[in-house]
């Protein structure tokens, strides 16, 4: 039966990879699209088929919004045939998504009051469920939309949704980029006459494809921001081009001096001017004897700055992770507006590419967790007890005539499962990284009351007394669901600690402007062995029906609520102490 086990894990596992393999070429083609001077519908027309293909969808759809309109137009449809197809903006899901900016996730189209179903009585197609994501342009405009219909295997998931994200992102990036190509191509048709200037603003066009190509094809952080600023120094004849990332710690920053190779050396973020626009997020252009500009680049660079241009590197979701500058153009005092304007772009491309390696990196170790770390270790053994237990009822079932002892040793059976269910979800969320949270306005004697009643159920037989005392009596904002696996975690860690039986209490004060939960056992304490690693994954105790996970989930849900979680132990029993923000 163990070998079974083994078996099916295995294949699990195996599907899992394909399962990855697969997304990743998906989003590897997209990629690279991206990276080619393919049309902006061909381009548009990967990304679709292969959002269609990495989710397993039965149709995709490409809107993208008519300015002078503000309509939408479904420049890409990926499925079944379909006519040309206009929607305004707040018709149907995709007008909604449009409308408000936000994602839609509907599991049944029909049962949605903003689902238009035109298009399906038209056509005969059947709308089951829909996935739909605005594009957003670095301004806060929606340009468009993606929507992907029918998942041919159950409802599409937050991993979906996450997925589509990554290869929106990059649908909006080629768009912008697109937009800001055409824009130079026209100024530099309205001045055809300037034959100098006309070949300047090519060469510079040039410069943006290289980097975009390096973007998209460079998946080494050092060697991508070491090629993008040797592009950008040549193409804009400049001595010094920099770049400061302060999302990491210690901050870096990579230099390229005319003549030298680049280098990356350790920075400070707050000095000069590359660390004011890191800090602040504004860009700077200027120079010159009169120049109000700060006295050096960075406290790294021994530079007289006579003239720079500077720009912040910005998150999708405005945070300001660095700033990149370039000082002293040649032969020049100052940069002109057009200069800016190409930094400016560089910036926004840099800033995608640097947040979607971290996406790609994240996933990585996503998934090398969820299919390593404990899933061929720690999990399989936890698996062990329940499995013993459940073969040891089936056995008594075969050799019991009595109904109502068959009766009995099956709801043991299914108690058995319902704990292997509930270690493999834990286990699930924890190795995906799964850090939504759904705050929501609690009461706290209401949702101790519905605690109290649950863990009664826990403790049953245990011998165990559960006392809640609260002292807390305004509302506090929290994720209830999550919340209440934390308490569940706790709570089965005090009954293990409580063989023999003994006393659980919950106590919940007001602290400002917190909330502190106490959680006590009067068990045998915490090992002294386990207790700097307490809060790290696959940390068991030697319990036997535990997954090693729970106190990391813990500490995960409690971060997740910008709060804290530490403990107290002893002989006579162990305290956690969680403080959560009441907002």
């Amino acid at each position: 039966m163990e070998d079974d086990k083994l078996r099916d894990r295995l294949e699990y596992l195996h599907e899992r990879v394909n399962l990855l393999e697969k997304r990743f070429n998906c989003l590897r083609t997209v990629a690279a699209s991206v990276g080619s001077r393919a049309g902006t519908d061909e381009v548009l027309g990967i990304v679709a088929q292969q959002a269609a293909r990495m989710l397993d969808a039965e149709r995709a759809t490409i809107f993208l919004v008519d300015d002078k309109t503000g309509e939408l137009e479904a420049r890409i449809i990926v499925g079944p045939e379909l006519r040309h197809l206009r929607l305004k903006r707040g018709q149907g899901i995709a007008g909604w998504v449009a409308r408000e900016g936000k994602t839609a996730n509907i599991k049944d189209a029909y049962k949605d009051s903003r689902f238009d179903p035109t298009v399906d009585q038209e056509s005969g197609f059947v709308t089951h469920s829909i996935l739909c994501q605005p594009i957003i342009n670095y301004r806060g405009r929606t340009v468009g939309v993606i929507q992907i219909l029918n998942k041919r295997s159950d409802y599409f998931t937050m991993d979906d949704q996450d997925l589509l994200s990554t290869l929106t992102t990059q649908a909006t990036v080629y768009i912008e980029n697109s937009q800001y190509f055409t824009e130079l191509r026209e100024a530099n048709s309205a001045l055809h006459t300037a034959q100098e200037g006309l070949k300047r603003n090519y060469s510079r066009l040039e410069t943006l494809f290289r980097i975009q190509a390096r973007m998209t094809q460079t998946w080494e952080r050092g060697a991508l921001i070491e090629g993008v600023l040797a592009e950008l120094s040549d193409a804009l004849s400049c001595e010094v081009g920099a770049i400061l990332l302060t999302s990491e710690s210690p901050s870096r920053l990579f230099v390229k001096v005319r003549g030298k190779e680049p280098y990356m050396a350790l920075g400070f973020a707050e000095g000069g001017i590359m660390g004011k626009v890191a800090r602040t997020g504004e860009g700077v252009l200027g120079g010159g004897p009169a120049s109000e500009l700060l006295p050096i680049l960075h406290p790294q660079l021994d530079v007289d700055v006579r003239g720079v241009v500077a720009e912040p590197l910005l998150r999708s979701d405005g945070e300001k992770i660095g700033a990149i500058a370039l000082a002293d153009r040649t032969g020049e005092m100052n940069f002109s507006n057009e200069d800016a304007q190409i930094v400016k772009i560089v910036a926004r491309q840099l800033s995608a590419a640097i947040e979607r390696m971290a996406q790609h990196e994240e996933l990585t170790r996503s998934n090398n967790l969820a299919l390593i770390g404990g899933a061929l270790s720690g999990v399989l053994h936890d698996l062990k007890s329940p499995m013993s237990i459940i073969s040891g009822f089936v056995q008594l079932m075969e050799c019991e005539d009595d109904p109502a002892e068959r009766h009995r040793h099956a709801e043991n059976i299914l108690r058995q499962f319902k704990l292997v269910s509930t270690m493999t979800q834990e286990v699930l969320a924890f190795a995906r990284g799964e850090t939504q949270i759904l705050k929501r306005s609690l009461y706290p004697q209401t949702f101790l009351d519905e605690m109290e009643q649950l863990l009664a159920q826990e403790f049953s037989g245990r011998n165990i007394a559960l006392k809640v005392e609260n002292l807390c009596r305004q509302k506090i904002k929290a994720d209830e669901g999550k919340l209440k696996r934390l308490f569940f975690n706790i709570a089965r860690n005090a009954r293990d600690a409580m063989p023999e039986g003994g006393t659980f209490t919950i106590r919940c004060v007001e602290d400002g402007a917190n909330v502190e939960i106490r959680l006590s056992d009067t068990g045998h304490g915490i090992p002294e062995e386990i207790r700097g690693r307490l809060f790290q994954s696959f940390v068991t105790q030697g319990k036997k029906d535990g997954t090693g996970l729970g106190l990391a989930i813990v500490k995960s849900i409690v971060e997740q609520h910008k709060g804290s979680v530490s403990y107290e132990t002893g002989p006579t029993g162990t305290t956690f102490i969680v403080t959560l923000p009441r907002e």
